[in-house]
């Protein structure tokens, strides 16, 4: 029996025999507790109902119906399906440091556990290569060695039978300033201007995201 998390569902066990037989549940081969009111019996215990289905509640339940002259017993395989779960943020803002590693992880959640597709924008599916390695069956992104060019959006598509989520990664790959000097690799340069003569100073950075310049004297 396959049910959806949250959704309700029951189990029945109707035994005949004289005298009449005693009713007892058990769970993966242990005594059903029903420790509050998720799970509740009727029907002299013929009846277990489910108001709310949780993972937890996935297993094999045994009906076993007892009088003095014997025994019998019914079996019912219950799979409580989960969707991946919906992130608590639309868009996680991811920063790394150009030459570093980058690794983007889903969370592995879900029953049965989520096929994963990585893209990047606009909606390239990703691949392993020789920077790019998808492990813990896709559901971790490793770049490594990062260049500018990955920045960008990554979404992590999460898809199993009852349902589909996406995570969303902003990464944005950091680049320390550095200024270009105008003459060699020199990174003073000397001007000499006449008296009331007119100079224009220029200053080439570069970074990733674009550095502020600020002159100081």
């Amino acid at each position: 029996m396959e049910v959806v998390s949250g959704q309700s569902f029951y189990l029945h066990c109707h035994p005949y025999g004289n005298p009449t037989p005693e009713v007892y549940w058990f769970k993966d081969d242990l005594p059903l507790t029903l420790y509050d009111d998720t799970m509740v019996t009727a029907d002299y215990g013929e009846v277990i109902t489910s108001r709310n289905a949780l993972y937890e509640q996935s297993g094999n339940y045994t009906c076993v119906a007892i009088n003095k002259v014997g025994n019998a017993s019914v079996s019912y395989l219950v799979d409580v399906l989960v969707p991946p779960p919906t992130p608590k943020e639309s868009l996680k803002p991811t920063f790394v440091r150009i030459g570093r590693p980058l690794n983007l992880t889903c969370p592995v959640e879900g029953s049965p556990l989520p096929y994963v597709m990585w893209l990047k924008y606009p909606y390239v599916e990703i691949g392993g290569n020789s920077r790019v390695a998808l492990l813990n069956d896709n559901f971790t992104l490793l770049i490594n060695s990062t260049e500018i060019s990955d920045s960008g959006k990554y979404s992590c598509i999460m898809t199993n039978k009852v349902g589909t989520t996406e995570v969303v990664f902003d990464v944005t790959v950091e680049k320390p300033p550095t200024i270009v000097a105008n003459v060699g690799n020199n990174n003073v340069e000397h001007h000499v201007v006449p008296l009331r003569g007119s100079i224009v100073l220029s200053c080439q950075a570069d970074g990733h995201p674009p550095p502020k310049i600020t002159w100081l004297k």
